[in-house]
């Protein structure tokens, strides 16, 4: 595992080089801003920059991971144009080192945490959602983003600690790079339940949602989203811009982000 830690961190920086050297080898094909999103973006995101495309721009280049590795690649000098994170801590930590502009730093989007498990007809009445997950899972798994290093994981955690479950049921968590990983464990029934965005269940008929977190019990998600000091690309501010009107965040509605009031 810690002989593959350098190449998974790399694997974002990775991304953008075979994507630029795909999108080059178009004639007179220029390539459109690169942006780092946090992995639970891309249902969303793919469609607005294929909106933006539309209207005649070239089509952004989009790399997704977790958070944490994007901010990372950022701190080693990867090509970015734009950060859309899960955390607003990481772009804290960016904006404190100037590696982003902070006067295009912007919070647009929200998701919620669900309680998920396997599409198989056999549905679990939730009432109580400490006594439910603890029925639910019995001796198996519970999929979540890591803790650790991952905010889906990390606000999932917060969850179980304040249900006073995580010290209960610790031992039978499985923690993933990303929160996609995390409902795919449950997709493949390699773990009974999952907690992960609502916005994870879009287009996936193969997990369900069994429950939603009170609001009491989960803590605020929020996407920043903000220009890379070092973005070179002419539309990357045009882009943001974008990804903050209409059409955008009808987009992301759809995919059931809720759109946050800008301060």
């Amino acid at each position: 595992m810690v002989a593959s830690m350098p190449l998974l961190r790399s694997l974002p920086f990775l991304l953008v080089t075979i994507l630029l050297a795909a999108c080059g080898t178009a004639a007179d094909t220029k390539p459109g801003p690169i942006v780092l999103a946090a992995a639970s973006l891309q249902g969303a995101l793919d469609e607005a920059a294929d909106s933006w495309a539309a209207q005649g721009h070239a089509r952004p280049v989009i790399a997704y991971a977790g958070t944490p590795v994007l901010a990372r690649q950022i701190e080693a000098g990867a090509p970015a144009d734009i950060l859309f994170a899960a955390d607003e801590q990481w772009m804290d930590v960016l904006e404190q080192k100037q590696l982003i502009r902070p006067d295009t730093r912007r919070s647009l989007y929200g998701n919620r945490l669900v309680l998920i498990s396997i599409s198989d007809g056999s549905r679990i009445q939730v009432t109580d959602q400490a006594e439910t997950i603890l029925r639910a899972i019995g001796t198996s798994k519970l999929a979540i983003a890591d803790p650790a290093s991952v905010p889906a994981g990390r606000y999932a955690k917060q969850v179980l600690d304040n249900l006073d479950l995580w010290a209960t049921v610790e031992q039978q968590v499985v923690p993933t790079d990303n929160v996609r990983s995390a409902a795919r464990l449950v997709e493949i029934g390699e773990a009974t339940l999952g907690i992960v965005y609502e916005s994870d269940l879009v287009g996936t008929g193969k997990i369900t949602q069994i429950g939603r977190f009170a609001d009491a019990v989960q803590p605020p998600i929020r996407y920043p989203l903000a220009v890379v000091a070092s973005a070179q690309h002419p539309d990357a501010q045009s882009f943001a811009d974008f990804l903050a009107s209409a059409e955008a965040e009808a987009i992301f509605l759809r995919h059931k982000f809720t759109r946050l009031p800008e301060l």
